[in-house]
């Protein structure tokens, strides 16, 4: 709801039925502010379903939290960098709006679809793992000195722990007998 360019919360009761798929989550228990997400988990139904009938796996990765957290993760973001919520309406068209993944309910979520999730990484561990440095030390041989400045300011906000690197969280969800993939130990 907005009001003199400012933005008010509204809350709204959650129906019997969704307060029950609510309660249904060990990970959303104990929390006095929850945030569920319905309309996303109705899409990744749909993946899952194709999962389940192809055989595969679904990797995601995005902003998001392990540890309980009992309050409203909405943000909005703007050239990489957060911009205060009661300011975001200044910048309408600009920003992205977003919030932060549950990734203890998304794993869940996976396994209550009968899907297997190996583990969840942080980015920065799942790209090292993955062999980001090795590859970037081959290809800076024939990089220019500008194009190898470039890569090591991309590097460092992929990986370093205040950037990307520990905020990102990793997930990979799959049906395979097999349970050893790389980037998850």
């Amino acid at each position: 709801m907005l009001k003199r360019d400012t933005l008010i919360e509204t809350y709204k009761r959650a129906s019997s039925i969704d307060i029950s798929d609510i309660k249904s989550f060990n990970a959303l228990k104990r929390q006095n502010f929850v945030e569920f997400p319905k309309s996303g988990f109705v899409e990744l139904n749909k993946i899952i379903k194709k999962i389940s009938s192809l055989s595969g796996g679904i990797l995601l990765i995005d902003y998001g939290y392990l540890k309980s957290f009992n309050g409203s993760t909405l943000q909005a973001v703007r050239k990489n960098k957060k911009i205060k919520m009661n300011n975001f309406l200044n910048h309408i068209g600009k920003v992205d709006i977003t919030y932060l993944i549950n990734f203890n309910l998304l794993k869940e979520f996976f396994e209550k679809n009968n899907l297997k999730v190996k583990n969840i990484v942080t980015q920065k561990f799942f790209l090292e793992t993955m062999g980001i440095i090795e590859r970037a030390k081959i290809i800076e041989k024939k990089m220019s000195e500008q194009q190898r400045k470039d890569m090591l300011l991309t590097l460092k906000r992929l990986l370093h722990e205040n950037s990307m690197g520990e905020l990102f969280k990793v997930i990979f969800a799959h049906n395979y007998k097999n349970n050893n993939f790389l980037g998850f130990e």
